[in-house]
């Protein structure tokens, strides 16, 4: 039990681990304790019932699959032997205490203002900032519901308590707050620790961890019902929640980016050289009106289903204003596509949006590292390399696609990885084609890249930028970029045939894209033996370098083909996927 101190937050968050949680709902969720400045949330709904979930899906056939058999059985013995000196210390096995916890696990960070403060306090004054915040400044706090089983777990727990106040000389006192129990724990003063407190609290059947005193008070208060307003009140919080359909779901991850970056802004305004780099990056990478981000999954019994949110009250700016145009179908974008790839994603990209923020970015800090403010990056590269990238940017359209194939084992793919490459939508094909032209030469400069080779295919302009890959042409209306010159001539040959055979027509893509909105900013889908090829080749490059992995690709034998979509709506932006599972083997 030496340093068994140091080791208390690492003991109290194993027994918050959510192997252990029943599927019962909570009667009331920490959440509504949480204060409104809470910067990050990762909730566990039912830990027990998730695990549960993930052992009758596919996902438990693995534990006996031969590629990851003896991984599981080497972490399975560990566990045991750990759990035998542990009862040989606590005289429980403390894996008992984990099999107690039976309800919601939570892990949350408050508001990071005082933390911001202080570490921009000690820059100005000379310093790195790295000794202005101390562990117990960070409003860490974890809790588990323990339910029917409360009584149990406290037990447990006051046994281990007792043994580290034996064996290390730590002090508790315990205190009556609110209708339940604070503990606080107190490092004898010759100790050589950074953390000199930790709290333990009991509020029913919940019991709480933190090392930031104010952050759990706070918390433990506000779901007493005895203080403060609680994030779950939020505004922003019921927004987003309502885009989500709820927050329990068996996995939600919640970032404040409204309060984590209201702080920074708060205490970077004392500082005008941080002000203007700050604002640069707010204006133009984060974007004024985002609020929050959140994600949910759920383990259904044919798949996983994943919804995630921006909220952004609807404006589309920084960034995600990227991903702003034109919303589009499934099927149209899947036409020209050939039906054998295995993966295509396509989504709306402001091009010359980009190019703007780049140019701006770019500028001021040129600007800044020459004290010499007004430079233009454009003006620059049309007086060195006379191209204009305003007009090239602007030359392109506002839809991208990505996409890949499996290997077929051709001789022109001896790595096994298969074809992957990426299309663009034009508006302006004079001024690309203009732009490819010149693109030998300047790669010839600035990249020393030689032996560029221009094939003429069915009066279409192939450019190989090497023996081997990549290449580049105008395909129809779409500027194609990808590895394999077989592939691009395909896509050729298909431009322009209204009645060629293309992704849309593929009985498995019209299947999964079927439930999807009529248009939308974004649509990914992918057959799994495009993922389990891809990891099964890795596995094989990791032989090949001395490492020794399991098959990864077996994990794609228990998955079936995927997708995704994501639109834009008047709160933010919304993306749901979904996984689903093989059936289960008898």
């Amino acid at each position: 039990m030496r340093n068994l101190f140091r080791l208390l937050p690492a003991i109290l968050c194993l027994a918050t681990l959510p192997l252990l949680a029943q599927t019962t709902t909570v009667t009331k969720s920490v959440l509504h304790g949480l204060p409104e400045d809470t910067s990050i949330v990762i909730r566990l709904n039912s830990g027990r019932g998730l695990i549960d979930k993930i052992k009758a899906s596919p996902f438990g056939d693995l534990r006996t699959h031969p590629e990851f058999k003896g991984f599981f059985d080497m972490v399975a013995s560990e566990i045991e032997k750990g759990a035998k000196e542990g009862e040989a210390e606590l005289g429980f096995n403390p894996l008992d205490l984990l099999d107690s916890l039976d309800g919601e696990v939570t892990f949350a960070i408050g508001g990071i203002e005082k933390i911001v403060s202080a570490i921009v306090q000690e820059i100005g004054a000379g310093g790195s900032g790295e000794d202005a915040v101390k562990p117990g400044d960070i409003p860490l706090l974890i809790t588990a519901n323990a339910r029917s089983k409360a009584g149990s777990v406290r037990k447990k727990f006051a046994k281990i308590f007792s043994k580290i106040e034996e064996e290390e000389g730590v002090k508790s006192s315990i205190r009556d707050f609110h209708g339940g129990k604070i503990t606080t724990f107190k490092a004898p003063k010759n100790a050589d620790l950074d953390l000199s407190e930790l709290y333990f609290g009991e509020l029913g059947s919940t019991f709480f961890f933190g090392i930031n005193k104010g952050y759990f008070e706070k918390t433990f208060a506000t779901l007493a019902g005895q203080e403060g307003a609680s994030l779950t009140k939020s505004t922003d919080f019921i927004e987003t929640s309502a885009q989500l359909g709820g927050t329990d779901a068996d996995l939600l991850i919640y970032v404040n980016t409204k309060s984590i970056f209201g702080s920074i802004k708060k205490n970077l305004q004392s500082n005008p050289l941080f002000q203007v780099i700050y604002n640069m990056i707010e204006t133009k990478i984060i974007g004024t009106s985002l609020k929050n981000f959140a994600t949910t999954t759920n383990f259904a019994p044919d798949g996983i289903d994943a919804v995630s949110f921006i909220n952004t009250d609807g404006k589309r700016e920084g960034l995600l204003g990227l991903f702003d145009g034109p919303a589009f179908s499934a099927a149209d974008v899947a036409k020209g596509v050939p039906p054998t790839v295995d993966s295509f994603t396509a989504m709306n990209f402001d091009f010359p949006k980009f190019y703007q923020l780049v140019r701006e970015v770019a500028n001021m800090a040129m600007g800044m590292a020459q004290g010499a403010p007004g430079i233009d990056v454009e003006q620059i590269i049309e007086g060195q390399f006379q191209i204009k990238p305003s007009k090239v940017f602007g030359a392109l359209g506002n839809k991208m696609a990505w996409f890949a194939r499996a290997s077929e084992g051709a001789a022109d793919d001896p790595l096994g990885l298969g074809t992957f490459g990426l299309q663009v939508d034009l508006k302006d094909k004079k001024t690309i084609h203009g732009f490819l032209k010149k693109l030998p030469a300047l790669l010839s400069q600035t990249l020393f890249l030689s032996g560029i080779r221009v094939e003429d295919y069915n009066d279409t302009e192939i450019f190989h930028f090497s023996s081997e890959g990549p290449v580049a042409a105008i395909a129809g209306n779409k500027l194609v970029l990808t590895i394999n010159a077989k592939f691009l001539k395909d896509l050729i040959n298909r431009s322009g045939k209204a009645d060629a055979k293309s992704l849309a027509d593929d009985a498995t893509y019209k299947k999964i894209t079927s439930g999807y909105p009529a248009k939308v900013s974004s649509v990914n889908f992918a057959r799994k033996e495009y993922y389990k090829q891809s990891m099964s080749t890795l596995s094989a490059l990791a032989a090949e370098s001395g490492e020794e992995i399991p098959d990864l690709s077996a994990i794609f034998d228990i998955l079936g083909d995927s997708g995704g979509y994501a639109v834009w709506n008047e709160k933010g932006y919304l993306s749901k996927a979904r996984v689903p599972f093989k059936k289960k083997s008898k």
